[in-house]
C-alpha cells in the first residue's frame, strides 16, 4: 500500500481462470463501496473519490476486463462476464452489502450486478449513466461507430506519455479543469514501454462491452425496472465536450422515476460527464449523496 494524498491506496489481484482482476483499493477496514468504471477508464479515474471516503471504510474498484492491469485477462468479455467478476471480488472481499457506484456506462453495469446479486449490495449511485437508452437502428447505429472510432485510437502506437496526454489536455471537457487526477487518471492506461507505448484497452472488449450493453439483450432495462435497492442518479448539465447539454433530459429522468420509485434524482449544473468524478467539486457532490443517502 502507498499514501495518495492523505489516503491509503494499493491493489490486490483476484484470480480467475486465464488470469487476474486487478483491483484499486482505498482506506483500511470494511469494504463499504466499490466504483465501477466507464467503458474506455480503468480504477484510476476514482483516485479523488478513494480518498474521500478512506475514512469511512475501503473504497474498491477493478480494471473490468479488457484493460489496465486487468487487460490481459480475456474471454468471456462484456456485461455477463464483468457482472459475475464483480460478484466474486464482493464475496472474496466485503464481509456485508456495499454501495455500487458506476460512473458512465459503469453505471448500467452496477445496476445489473445489484438486479442480479442482490444479496451483495445495498444501494446504487449512477454517475450520469445507467438509464437504458431508447433503442432503434439510430441507436444501434450510433454505438457501432463510437466503437470504430476509439478502436482506431486504440491500434496507435504511442511514442510517450505526453504523446499520448496532449490530445487529452486540449480536449474541451477536460482542459480547464487540469490537474495532476487527470493526468494520472489517462497516463494509468498506457502499456508498454516507450517509444512503443499503447492503450491498455482493447478494441475486443470495447466493442463486446458496448454490444452486450446497448444493442444485445435488455439486461439494463430489466435491472432498473427490477431495481431492489435505493438508487440516485447524479447528471450533469455538461456533456463530454463541456456543453449545456445533459446526458439525460428531465422528461426521460421523469418517466423513469415514475416507472422505478426507487429512483431519486439529483441534478448537478456546475459539472460534465468527466469533472462529476475527475473534479474535487464533483466527488463532493458524490461523496455528499453516499452520506444523505446512504449514511457512508
Amino acid at each position: 500500500m502507498i499514501r495518495s494524498g492523505e489516503a491509503v491506496y494499493g491493489g490486490l489481484d483476484v484470480a480467475f481462470a486465464g488470469g487476474s482482476l486487478h483491483v484499486g483499493a482505498w482506506g483500511s477496514g470494511e469494504v463499504v463501496a466499490l466504483a465501477l468504471h466507464g467503458v474506455t477508464f480503468t480504477h484510476a479515474e476514482f483516485h479523488l473519490l478513494g480518498e474521500a471516503l478512506a475514512d469511512r471504510g475501503t473504497l474498491l474498484a477493478p480494471d473490468l476486463r479488457g484493460r489496465g492491469k486487468s487487460a490481459d485477462l480475456g474471454a468471456p468479455l462484456g456485461l455477463d462476464a464483468h457482472v459475475a467478476d464483480i460478484a466474486e471480488v464482493l464475496r472474496r472481499h466485503a464481509t456485508r452489502p456495499v454501495v455500487l457506484i458506476g460512473h458512465s456506462w459503469g453505471a448500467s453495469v452496477a445496476l445489473v450486478a445489484a438486479h442480479r446479486h442482490p444479496d451483495l449490495v445495498r444501494g446504487v449511485v449512477l454517475v450520469d449513466g445507467g438509464l437504458p437508452p431508447r433503442r432503434g437502428p439510430d441507436s444501434e447505429a450510433a454505438t457501432r461507430q463510437s466503437i470504430a472510432r476509439v478502436s482506431e485510437r486504440l491500434g496507435k502506437t504511442i511514442a510517450s506519455v505526453d504523446q499520448y496526454l496532449e490530445p487529452w489536455r486540449a480536449h474541451p471537457g477536460l482542459r480547464a479543469y487540469w490537474s495532476d487526477y487527470i493526468e494520472r487518471t489517462f497516463a494509468y492506461e498506457l502499456a508498454g514501454a516507450a517509444p512503443a507505448l499503447r492503450c491498455s484497452l482493447t478494441a475486443e472488449a470495447l466493442s463486446a462491452d458496448l454490444v452486450s450493453t446497448y444493442i444485445e439483450g435488455d439486461s439494463v432495462e430489466r435491472a432498473l425496472l427490477g431495481l431492489r435497492h435505493p438508487a440516485v442518479l447524479i447528471r450533469t448539465a455538461r456533456d463530454m465536450a463541456d456543453k449545456e447539454h445533459p446526458q439525460y433530459a428531465d422528461d426521460i429522468v421523469e418517466e423513469w422515476r415514475r416507472r422505478v420509485p426507487l429512483l431519486d434524482d439529483v441534478f448537478i449544473p456546475d459539472e460534465n460527464h468527466y469533472t462529476i468524478m475527475l473534479k474535487a467539486s464533483g466527488v463532493e457532490t458524490i461523496s455528499r449523496v453516499l452520506r444523505d443517502k446512504y449514511d457512508l
